[in-house]
């Protein structure tokens, strides 16, 4: 059966859309001298040919916007109606309002600082310890490459990348050498194997504050494409956390040891120099914990079950650790230690109210992606 054009355009919503167009006045569509669409500034004069929707396929697309407007008439419409729903517009618009109210942390306020200019999505921050205001901050982009402001406090002062030609840009992580501020690293590849993950190359190290960068030429080979969480201890130890395993080099990067296989997720250094490091990306979660500069390690996993967990270390107190842990969609556990891990107290999962147009659903705060959207 042929759907004929007029028929799609009898919706009083799609025609609606095709208003737009008398900002532009009179416009005409031809094809072999036979007029095909007229549309006038009075939209009860449109004329439409009698045409299939298989002959609409064969006209030139160029300069259609008509048929624009018939595709995002086709994307909105509610197909249990076949007809665009505008009246739940300000219902989408009171829900967004509600989330974001909701989402509002007791005397807690947000400024946005961009970058407005694309830096990709951001996964690490650093502020930089060679900055005596403590307003310079660096910004890694999984695939925008690694960035800094000179002052966030300033709502004028623009984002800076690096460098546009770095051999790979997909920045996962950034951290310092307590020992001597003037040496960063940064790691490349994000290993969570989401769809749109970009492979690193590896482990990039500055020695005069981040001014200049090289590329760790021990960090080219596979095992290190994907960097979860570089860290150094304050003795300069530097370890690293990757998809092929946990890794630490003693002489800045020179060289390094691998001291376990697996999945890491994440490296955590105490104030007290205590390393906990965890494990499990789509894979059994386990933590481990160093008192030795990384020279040995003891399990302290808080419970059984879940993946990529996720540490946390209170500044105040090298013995509070908060850990979290998926079961792929939803969070399987949130745990806290007082005493560096030797006894683990289950703490209730934080719920997340989603409130679209029809209904209200409350879920954990990884919102069915627990494998991934987590700090």
């Amino acid at each position: 059966m042929k759907t004929s054009l007029p028929k799609l355009l009898t919706n009083k919503f799609v025609v609606g859309g095709l208003s737009f167009l008398l900002l532009f006045g009179t416009y005409y569509f031809s094809t072999n001298d036979k007029q095909v669409v007229r549309i006038s500034d009075n939209l009860s004069a449109k004329v439409y040919n009698n045409l299939t929707l298989e002959e609409l396929n064969k006209l030139p697309k160029a300069d259609r916007p008509d048929l624009g407007v018939i595709q995002n008439a086709n994307m909105t419409r509610d197909p249990s109606l076949n007809t665009v729903p505008i009246e739940r517009t300000l219902q989408a618009f009171n829900a967004i309002k509600n989330q974001s109210s909701a989402r509002v942390i007791d005397n807690v306020s947000w400024t946005e600082r961009g970058p407005n200019n694309v830096g990709g999505r951001t996964r690490a921050l650093m502020f930089d310890p060679n900055d005596g205001s403590g307003t310079k901050i660096w910004a890694a982009g999984v695939a925008g490459g690694l960035w800094f402001n000179n002052n966030i406090t300033s709502g004028t002062s623009q984002w800076q990348n690096v460098n546009d030609f770095w051999a790979n840009l997909a920045i996962t992580t950034i951290t310092y050498d307590p020992s001597n501020t003037q040496t960063f690293y940064v790691g490349t590849g994000e290993g969570f194997f989401n769809a749109d993950a970009i492979q690193g190359a590896g482990i990039w190290k500055s020695t005069d504050g981040g001014t200049s960068w090289s590329q760790l030429t021990s960090t080219t080979s596979s095992d290190f494409y994907y960097n979860q969480k570089v860290v150094v201890t304050p003795s300069g130890t530097v370890l690293t956390a990757t998809r092929s395993g946990l890794f630490r080099s003693t002489n800045g990067g020179s060289s390094w040891t691998q001291l376990f296989t697996g999945r890491f997720a994440d490296l955590e250094v105490a104030s007290n120099g205590d390393i906990y490091a965890s494990e499990g990306i789509f894979s059994a979660g386990v933590v481990r914990k160093s008192t030795n500069d990384g020279s040995s390690w003891t399990t302290v996993t808080p419970a059984t079950g879940g993946e990529r967990i996720e540490l946390a270390i209170a500044p105040s107190d090298p013995n509070t650790i908060y850990a979290v842990a998926s079961n792929n969609t939803a969070i399987a556990w949130l745990s806290k230690t007082t005493n560096g891990g030797s006894s683990w107290t289950n703490l209730n999962i934080p719920a997340y109210v989603e409130q679209s147009c029809t209904q209200s659903t409350t879920n954990d705060f990884a919102r069915g992606q627990a494998w991934y959207d987590r700090l």
